[in-house]
């Protein structure tokens, strides 16, 4: 075991990624008599994203869907000029499960890595939904990381989703002169 805070962080890391995929369901956090996290059910993922990280950080989300036969993707992405110096708000789930996977993580860089400022990220909480058969999740002891069958269909649907939503939206980022940057 590691440090005390950095045990806790993982305890609350793995709480808050199961109250995202689970909006219905209550959860509440406790260490030490201290109330660290108390999530009332609601109806919605964004609902639940407002109660995680407040309305600022939900309202500069933009949500959307998509559906083909093999798999659907529910997706909330940071608005252009919403974005973090890691990629520590870039959540993936699979399955209402939380996933590590290096195909999404390619795929999200290809739809919208020429897009982002040096050293920043998009924040975004992607949810997918396969046949389980179609993935295998014995790829690491921990069970996070998994293989997709057909990883070039995932890839290029993931793509291909993202960039849409990118044209709908006309995810465009501000860019600041160096003058600008200096006001704020």
């Amino acid at each position: 075991l590691k440090t005390q805070s950095t045990e806790m962080g993982h305890i609350s890391n793995q709480v808050t990624w199961a109250a995202l995929a689970h909006p219905t369901i209550q959860f509440k956090l406790i260490h030490n008599k201290r109330t660290l996290l108390d999530v009332r059910p609601c109806e919605s993922i964004i609902q639940r994203i407002h109660l995680l990280y407040g309305r600022e950080f939900a309202d500069n989300l933009l949500e959307f869907e998509t559906e083909n036969p093999d798999f659907q993707i529910h997706c909330f992405i940071g608005k252009p000029d919403f974005t973090k110096a890691n990629r520590n708000y870039q959540l993936f789930f699979m399955n209402r499960r939380p996933i590590r996977s290096k195909i999404i993580g390619a795929a999200l860089n290809e739809a919208i890595g020429s897009m982002m400022p040096k050293d920043r990220y998009p924040i975004i909480f992607l949810f997918l939904k396969l046949d389980p058969k179609e993935v295998d999740v014995n790829v690491h002891p921990a069970k996070t990381e998994v293989r997709f069958r057909n990883e070039r269909a995932v890839y290029s649907q993931i793509v291909k989703t993202l960039q849409s939503c990118i044209y709908r939206h006309k995810y465009i980022p501000e860019i600041k002169s160096q003058d600008e940057s200096a006001e704020t």
